[in-house]
């Protein structure tokens, strides 16, 4: 698996953390985007957990 960690800055001046993770080869892959909002951040257990079965 490759990940890699972007900062977006959003047009308020507000930056987004993004955080992308592909499985090994050559793709094309297809694409899903878990979102998990302000109060409950990327590296909180469920998230991290949905992503690691995503990319089996």
């Amino acid at each position: 698996m490759h990940s890699m960690t972007e900062k977006i800055i959003k047009p308020d001046d507000k930056i987004v953390e993004v955080l992308a993770e592909f499985p090994v080869g050559a793709g094309p892959f297809p694409t899903l985007i878990l979102a998990p909002g302000l109060r409950y951040d990327m590296h909180r257990p469920v998230i991290a957990q949905i992503a690691s079965h995503l990319l089996l």
